[in-house]
């Protein structure tokens, strides 16, 4: 959800702070219904301000975000132009016109299956090589494992045999040779190539069981597709 508009407040956090003409802080509000972001980092409350137009002392236009997005650095943008007065008087020139930068950023996440999913998540994809066992298929997406299923990015068959439970270092080591080999087939290759340019454009996840990430494929494969210029989430420490 994006929230945009002019709310006549700043933030209590932001320098300058004024509450709005009924005496009651609109931005504080909406910030503490937990539902809205808003950077408090990288902002020069003292600068970046939108009103009035020809020499503004106060910030009052906002752009929020409902905390799945991911917000870019926010700025003022400064630039000439002209504005006609409500009494027609003619067009004066403005020194100073402001809007409030937003970005919002597609990735892929890295799950567990069966795992919670995350708000905005998207598509869920399973790169195991077998379904769940004792789980109907119409129940996998609701019981949060995966929307789709693709093998085509998960062990063969024999490697997991061969490397299953997983129990130390040297173990690890080997597995992760031996998948990275699987993974530069021509046909995985392309698969990879194509889920990192997708990350630019949608947010998805692709996940598997294992508990532990780090003895887990899919740690192998986020390095694949960072390697290819992906899009990873990161999630952030919470406060």
């Amino acid at each position: 959800m994006v929230d945009m508009g002019d709310f006549n407040s700043a933030p209590s956090f932001a320098r300058g702070h004024r509450k709005s003409l009924s005496n009651e802080n609109a931005i504080d509000i909406l910030l503490n219904l937990g539902f809205l972001t808003l950077p408090r980092e990288n902002v020069d409350w003292a600068t970046d301000l939108t009103f009035p137009s020809t020499a503004p002392d106060r910030a009052i236009d906002w752009i929020f975000n409902s905390p799945d997005l991911e917000q870019g650095v926010p700025t003022v943008v400064h630039s000439d132009g002209t504005f006609r007065p409500p009494d027609g008087d003619g067009e004066n020139s403005c020194q100073h016109h402001s809007s409030r930068a937003l970005r919002f950023t597609m990735a892929i996440r890295i799950v567990r299956v069966g795992s919670s999913r995350a708000k905005g998540e998207g598509l869920r994809i399973g790169t195991v090589r077998r379904p769940p066992r004792g789980v109907k298929k119409e129940e996998y997406a609701s019981k949060n494992i995966y929307d789709v299923w693709f093998p085509n990015l998960s062990p063969s068959e024999a490697l997991l045999k061969e490397s299953f439970p997983i129990a130390d270092d040297p173990s690890w080591r080997r597995f992760k040779r031996k998948f990275l080999a699987e993974m530069k087939s021509p046909g995985t290759s392309r698969d990879l190539d194509l889920l990192a340019a997708l990350s630019h454009e949608t947010n998805f996840a692709i996940g598997c069981y294992c508990e532990d990430e780090s003895l887990c494929h899919r740690s192998i494969l986020r390095e694949l597709l960072e390697k290819r210029g992906a899009k990873i989430h990161t999630p952030r420490p919470h406060a």
